[in-house]
């Protein structure tokens, strides 16, 4: 027996749900497709934004770390330098209170008229190189110099006209590390 279709209507509608149907199918796959994309780009350059932030924090770490090594080099140059100064003394048996006061009272026995360009400090030897106005300053600081009661020695080992108001002049101080009698 053939098949009429007695309410053609239906079969209509059905053929329109269908169509909706797959419409809908496809939008809602389009949408997601959409959002998954937009989803994954976000979450990448939100990565990349925390990723730059990190970097900016790890370069900050890193310059602050290469800053506290510099300046444990230099705490250790310093250690270091104590340590042979110290030695130095602990080899000459130097008392380190007079030699303090050495470094104290020198300074002061200079005249203001005299002009040390150069002194140098070897253990027991100290070297100044400097200009004066006259040879008469020269004696003056050498005899201030002689009046300290650690200094052993005084020698102006060198001394020449510089020019028609100065004097250049090299003076050795020999030190001794116990106080004269």
């Amino acid at each position: 027996m053939i098949k009429i279709n007695l309410l053609p209507w239906r079969e209509d509608r059905k053929i329109l749900a269908l169509n909706r149907y797959i419409a809908l199918l496809i939008f809602t796959v389009i949408v997601s497709i959409i959002i998954l994309v937009m989803a994954r780009t976000v979450i990448l350059s939100s990565s990349q934004v925390y990723s730059y932030y990190d970097q900016v924090k790890l370069n900050q770490g890193i310059s602050s770390l290469k800053n506290k090594i510099k300046q444990m080099h230099t705490y250790e140059r310093q250690y270091n330098d104590l340590r042979k100064f110290t030695g130095i003394i602990d080899e000459m048996h130097i008392s380190p209170i007079i030699l303090l006061e050495a470094l104290k009272e020198i300074p002061k026995s200079i005249p203001d008229t005299v002009k040390v360009k150069r002194a140098s400090f070897n253990g027991q030897l100290y070297v100044f190189n400097g200009q004066t106005i006259s040879q008469k300053e020269i004696f003056r600081f050498m005899e201030n110099l002689k009046t300290l009661k650690f200094v052993k020695n005084v020698e102006l080992q060198n001394f020449n006209q510089a020019g028609d108001s100065s004097v250049s002049f090299t003076i050795k101080v020999f030190i001794t590390y116990k106080e004269k009698s």
